[in-house]
């Protein structure tokens, strides 16, 4: 991981007269940047999983869930902490605004798909 990251510093390095948003501004992200983000993002990947995710849409969905399974028992008063599962499989967590949040998300998820295809 430590090898990935000094990757993404060195692709950075390359744009010495680029801010951080002109960088990872999804329509015009650098290629090489997006190259770069590829392996720290499978190592990533691998902390909640066995496999990498198939897409952005997937990645975020299980996030989702992820996030609604260890919220919602604080929200609902229960004192009892859920136990950290990193491995949650996804669908675990039924959520009914799940289909509309990742509905109202596609554009953006569509966009960054798009520029880690360059």
């Amino acid at each position: 991981m430590e090898e990935a990251a000094l990757n993404v510093l060195d692709a950075r390095a390359q744009f010495t007269d680029s801010s951080l948003a002109d960088l990872y501004d999804p329509l015009t992200m650098p290629p090489v940047l997006v190259k770069a983000h590829q392996e720290p993002d499978k190592a990533v990947d691998l902390c909640y999983r066995t496999q990498s995710f198939v897409s952005e849409a997937n990645r975020i969905e299980f996030l989702f869930e992820l996030y609604d399974k260890y919220v919602n028992p604080l929200i609902a008063g229960n004192e009892k902490r859920a136990k950290f599962n990193p491995r949650l499989k996804p669908g675990a967590i039924k959520n009914k605004n799940k289909k509309q949040l990742l509905q109202r998300l596609q554009p953006l998820i569509n966009i960054f798909n798009r520029t880690r295809l360059i």
